[in-house]
């Protein structure tokens, strides 16, 4: 496979809708349970050959202190003998006395249990809304509305800051809401740092504290309408990112189920999107799977702000495609 081909995304299947609760029938018992790595995303498949993956809910309270914390597995120990045994004949007219048993300890269940090691305070004056762990196992980065902190997990009161200078001819009202950064992520190797705002997505060198190396404008075509986006809120919608395995392209969400997918090294765009609609396109003899270009993609108009591709909290997707009951579920790690 040459690389033009390999770099080429399109829909594979479409897998079902998601629907009301029916009902309670046989095909809808559940067969296997099973977590991904990270205890965020929970499969469960059933009798009916269907497999529903679930997401946790976060309840983001808006933090500005970091806490590492150890956790680990504590097991329960109960008593299993002890002196007090119900029923044994008591001592009084020569009666025997019961024997003296030191009591004994059973493991009785284990739970996980976490305790705090470290709290890296003093450096958010706004509410944390990412954080991402390098690969190194040494530094992290945490980012609030307008700063990024690299942090070292040993060094609890130090931290290194990025943060890009605002333009003074560019300056608005909006200027801090589109500035907002709604997520960071670490690339695979931990030399780059990928951040979203509003309209932008910027990928950082981890030795230039200062200034992006790239800045990608996802939502450029939305500068006109920034009044009409704070009136009804969605300004302030925060989307997340993520670089790719081999950190050659990077990914976002947007408005109209689209997603974008970046190239690094390039100025490849494409833009996908995630709805049902573009699979009854195609069996209609419609645009065949095609994603929609810059052009098709960047229509404001036509653009439906209530669909939007942020990271859906409390939702679960349920996918059909199983004749017989589901036995075991894995999910492949990210």
């Amino acid at each position: 496979m040459d690389a033009e081909a390999a770099s080429q995304w399109r829909f594979a299947q479409c897998f079902g809708d998601k629907g009301e609760v029916e009902d309670i029938t046989e095909a809808d018992i559940i067969s296997t349970v099973e977590f991904d790595h990270t205890g965020d995303y929970l499969a469960t498949g059933d009798k009916g050959g269907r497999v529903v993956l679930f997401e946790r809910n976060e309840q983001k309270r808006g933090y500005k202190t970091i806490k590492l914390w150890k956790v680990f597995d504590k097991q329960i120990k109960v008593v299993a003998e002890n002196n007090h045994s119900d029923g044994y004949p008591g001592g009084g007219n020569g009666a025997l006395q019961p024997p003296l048993r030191l009591p004994r300890m059973t493991t009785h269940d284990s739970i996980t249990a976490a305790v705090p090691r470290k709290v890296y305070a003093n450096a958010h004056a706004y509410h944390i809304n990412s954080i991402s762990v390098n690969s190194d196992g040494e530094t992290y980065i945490s980012a609030d509305d307008l700063r990024i902190n690299l942090w070292n997990l040993n060094i609890s009161d130090q931290s290194f800051m990025f943060e890009e200078e605002e333009d003074p001819t560019q300056k608005s009202f909006f200027s801090e809401i589109i500035s907002s950064i709604s997520d960071v992520k670490f690339s695979r190797d931990g030399q780059y740092i990928l951040s979203r705002d509003y309209l932008t997505l910027k990928i950082w060198d981890i030795k230039m504290e200062n200034k992006p190396v790239k800045t990608i404008n996802i939502h450029d075509h939305l500068r006109q309408k920034l009044c009409d986006l704070y009136e009804n809120d969605c300004i302030f919608d925060k989307f997340e990112c993520t670089f790719s395995g081999d950190g050659s392209q990077v990914l976002t969400g947007s408005y109209h189920n689209y997603f974008r997918i970046y190239d690094v090294n390039g100025d490849n765009d494409v833009v996908l999107q995630a709805d049902k609609s573009a699979f009854k396109a195609k069996k209609i003899g419609g645009a065949r799977g095609k994603a929609p270009g810059k052009k098709e993609g960047l229509q404001t108009e036509g653009i439906d702000f209530a669909k939007k591709i942020l990271a859906p909290e409390g939702e679960y997707h349920r996918y059909r495609g199983h004749k017989q009951p589901v036995r075991p579920v894995l999910q492949y790690p990210r």
